[in-house]
């Protein structure tokens, strides 16, 4: 009688063994994403902006950081400057995420329902496109005739400034 009793004891402990490893797999497989989460790659800029202000675009790589980058502004913006390139990595729990931003000043160029294409992003030697942005361009926030007095301004005070440093060719 012992025998056998031990016998189921072993049988049923083996069983249970074998459901929790099975369950424990099944577990791993469906939940793979969260020990390894996927890249994501986006772009972030405001709705709109008036005609004569510059503004800032974002694209954010979250869990990954970019070997190669690539951003062609079109005809209907102007880069203004390099990018701004921010990195940092961050650990809760013994999860690792990566953030990796780059933004760019762009300019208008014309008025209307403008469109900011796609960058591309290397990670991993998987290329990633971000998603395009529209952006809605409004007349400028003040009037051309205040443009023209500041132009001015500046006009008098470049005339007083090379006044200032003119050199007498005639000593030298």
């Amino acid at each position: 009688m012992k025998r056998k009793s031990r016998a189921n004891y072993f049988n049923q402990y083996f069983q249970n063994a074998i459901c929790i490893s099975a369950l424990i797999f099944i577990d791993a497989f469906f939940n793979y994403h969260v020990a390894y989460a996927q890249v994501k790659f986006t772009a972030s800029a405001p709705n709109t902006v008036p005609q004569n202000q510059n503004f800032k675009i974002k694209f954010s790589l979250e869990n990954g950081l970019s070997n190669e980058f690539t951003f062609l502004s079109n005809d209907d913006f102007e880069i203004i400057g390099s990018p701004i390139i921010e990195t940092t990595t961050q650990i809760i729990n013994g999860v690792t995420t990566q953030y990796e931003s780059r933004i760019y000043l762009l300019h208008p160029i014309k008025k209307g329902v403008l469109t900011i294409p796609a960058a591309t992003s290397t990670v991993n030697g998987i290329q990633l496109n971000s998603n395009s942005i529209e952006i809605t361009v409004t007349k400028s926030t003040y009037k051309r005739s205040k443009q023209r007095k500041d132009s001015d301004y500046r006009k008098k005070q470049q005339k007083e400034i090379d006044n200032h440093f003119i050199i007498d060719t005639k000593k030298v």
